[in-house]
């Protein structure tokens, strides 16, 4: 019966062992701490865990063949070594701690991130285990969102997207749009606002879509012709002035609107 209860736990998983990802805190930023602890509980018979992997993953849109779908994606990924026979009923409690990647994106709109936990058993059907994250702002992001309010551009969905600019490490982009603000309405139909840390500081990515005001500028709207995409540059210091900030986004939207 022993065998029996093995074969199964092993190829359908049922009385196998569990995983669970308990974190200290759900609420965290880019760049910044992830911490808790992996909690095994061993099922009804004694199974062999190679190890315990943590993925840190999240969603972005796709556009292929005229159809729109979801894509996942793995952000971050981490392995822990474990190399033990656990007997039936055995517990274990194992700490992880690591920092977000700087551009993961927040949580904000149809954005989400997640851990993903999965239990690696020789020979067996592997346990997942999901756990949602908060990624709030961090001050870079903060400083540079709420310069972009002060100019009066009002948010209208967050989103990730598929980085066909190639602006990211990552295979997306988080992107922020916006309705123009009262001075710009007449110029813009939107803003679109993309953010991406390097080791420098951060590259701020301006896709400005004029809004059509004659014949010219309809025939370039319908050539897809009315945009233009203008990156901004901030060091670390330059993220700390909010008023440095949103001068330098409003003389780009000036320039180009």
């Amino acid at each position: 019966m022993s065998l029996l209860k093995k074969a199964m736990a092993n190829v359908l998983g049922v009385g196998g062992a569990k995983v669970d990802a308990v974190l200290s805190n759900i609420n965290t930023t880019p760049g910044g701490n992830v911490e808790g602890y992996i909690n095994i509980c061993a099922g009804k018979v004694s199974q062999q865990i190679k190890s315990v992997s943590i993925d840190v993953k999240t969603k972005y849109k796709k556009e292929a063949d005229d159809k729109e779908f979801n894509v996942d994606f793995t952000i971050q990924k981490f392995n822990i070594n474990v190399n033990k026979e656990f007997q039936p009923g055995e517990e274990a409690k194992i700490p992880f701690s690591f920092n977000l990647d700087l551009n993961c994106p927040i949580t904000k709109g149809h954005s989400t991130v997640w851990l993903s936990t999965r239990l690696d058993i020789e020979n067996a059907v592997d346990n997942l285990d999901g756990d949602k994250l908060i990624v709030l702002p961090n001050t870079s992001i903060k400083n540079i969102l709420k310069a972009v309010d002060k100019l009066g551009f009002r948010m209208r969905e967050v989103e990730n997207v598929y980085d066909k600019y190639g602006f990211s490490n990552h295979k997306f982009v988080q992107e922020f749009e916006y309705y123009p603000s009262p001075s710009f309405k007449s110029k813009l139909d939107e803003l679109e606002v993309v953010l991406v840390s390097d080791f420098n500081g951060m590259n701020v990515f301006l896709q400005i879509d004029r809004r059509a005001r004659n014949l010219g500028s309809s025939i370039l709207e319908k050539l897809n012709l009315d945009e233009s995409n203008v990156r901004i540059h901030f060091n670390h210091n330059e993220l700390n002035n909010v008023d440095y900030i949103y001068n330098e986004i409003l003389n780009t939207l000036k320039q180009y609107s």
